[in-house]
């Protein structure tokens, strides 16, 4: 959950600066390689491990001595409490929603939705390509559909009204429109996206993602046919196709939803120093963006050399003045242990062992702070239960135990 709450807000940032900045400036094709970047870059930020120094007057120091209360502590037993209501007849089962089983489901659903959606597009327009006319035009693939429809791209293949090409042929402004999405290939990006959608159907940030894309296509094309026609004749054809009805998804259509901002856009031009100060600035965001949304690890020179000895070892507070801040550095230095390895693995024995001990000295270093101490802070919590299991001990997440397990726990 944690990742793609990262992945969606890192999305978004970028996404918010294209928009209010870039988008605002004649860098179209810097612009589409920006938008993919953004799209691939907040699945992959998350993912990176940055390791950050910690400050020596808020890291804790442990002496090489065991300490009497630690060894006093009888060994770590996860209790799940099991709260009984008044004339609540025990032996009767509880009646627990599941909802993990109800997420996963409703996922599911999603996902087969959006993977019809997607395949049934696909399947629309190959119809078309094969149940239709088509002619080679200029190098290009025409493919001449009986319904009046407004023009449009997919891959390698323009699509335009069979009686309109008859009777007046295609305009030149229209083709070298439709010319510029095929060579470029714009379908691929669009496609992209929409593969990513049937996986991460409720991911925001590829909605808006997918919309300016397509504007951006359209600002590429728009500027590919105005470097050879006037400006003026050009506007005035998009005006006259805006009754065409589009009614294919993924292709690349000379209908797509025209602004005063597109118009605006033709007539734009951007300084060459001001074209290479944008671009520095994207790139330092996209670095910014890596820092502000990758995995923090704290640094530790010494944790490869370190034995499972070290959780019998006391952790030396400071003065009470100080005890807030020590038991916070190791609070979050707990914390990062304890989810490093949530995405792609499952935690060894030692290693839990060793969490454990760490568990033992931040209990120990709450229970050092004052009432007022312990109010801004959280009290450390051990996310595994000890069980014995054919004679040996064995270590299970919490939320991973049975019903049987937990009554056993609770007695």
């Amino acid at each position: 959950m944690e990742y793609l709450l990262k992945s969606i807000l890192c999305l978004l940032l970028l996404l918010l600066f294209h928009r209010l900045v870039l988008q605002q400036e004649v860098l179209y094709r810097f612009n589409r390689f920006f938008l993919l970047a953004a799209v691939i870059g907040s699945f992959l930020i998350p993912m990176v491990t940055i390791e950050v120094a910690q400050e020596e007057a808020n890291s804790l120091v442990l002496e090489d001595v065991y300490s009497e209360e630690i060894t006093s502590v009888e060994p770590f037993q996860a209790v799940v409490e099991m709260p009984v209501l008044e004339g609540e007849n025990h032996g009767a089962d509880k009646v627990q929603i599941p909802w993990k089983e109800i997420g996963w489901t409703v996922y599911l659903i999603g996902v087969v939705v959006f993977l019809v959606r997607f395949l049934r597009n696909l399947r629309l327009i190959f119809n078309q390509v094969n149940g239709n006319l088509n002619v080679t035009y200029r190098q290009e693939t025409l493919v001449l559909i009986p319904e009046l429809v407004s023009p449009f791209s997919f891959l390698k293949y323009i699509f335009y009204s069979k009686n309109a090409f008859e009777k007046y042929g295609i305009s030149e402004a229209v083709f070298l429109h439709e010319q510029c999405h095929v060579r470029e290939r714009h379908s691929w990006d669009v496609m992209f996206i929409e593969a990513l959608l049937v996986v991460f159907w409720f991911h925001p940030g590829l909605y808006l993602a997918i919309q300016s894309i397509r504007l951006n296509h359209e600002f590429i094309a728009d500027q590919q046919v105005i470097q050879r026609l006037p400006v003026s004749e050009y506007q005035s054809l998009l005006l006259s196709i805006l009754s065409g009805q589009q009614v294919f998804a993924l292709g690349s259509s000379l209908n797509f939803p025209l602004t005063k901002k597109r118009f605006a856009m033709m007539n734009k031009t951007t300084p060459k120093g001001k074209k290479w100060a944008l671009i520095v600035l994207s790139f330092s965001l996209i670095l910014v963006s890596g820092f502000l949304f990758s995995t923090k690890v704290v640094a530790d020179k010494a944790e490869n050399s370190q034995s499972t000895s070290e959780t019998k070892k006391s952790v030396a507070f400071s003065p009470s003045s100080q005890n807030l801040s020590t038991y916070t550095a190791l609070y979050g230095k707990y914390q990062t242990q304890i989810n490093a390895n949530r995405l792609f693995s499952t935690f060894t024995q030692e290693e839990i062992i060793r969490m454990e001990g760490d568990f033992r000295l931040l209990e120990l270093g709450f229970a050092r702070l004052s009432l007022e101490e312990r109010r801004q802070v959280k009290r450390p919590s051990f996310p595994f239960a000890k069980l014995t299991q054919d004679g040996k001990v064995i270590y299970k997440k919490i939320e991973d135990l049975t019903e049987e397990e937990r009554k056993n726990m609770a007695c």
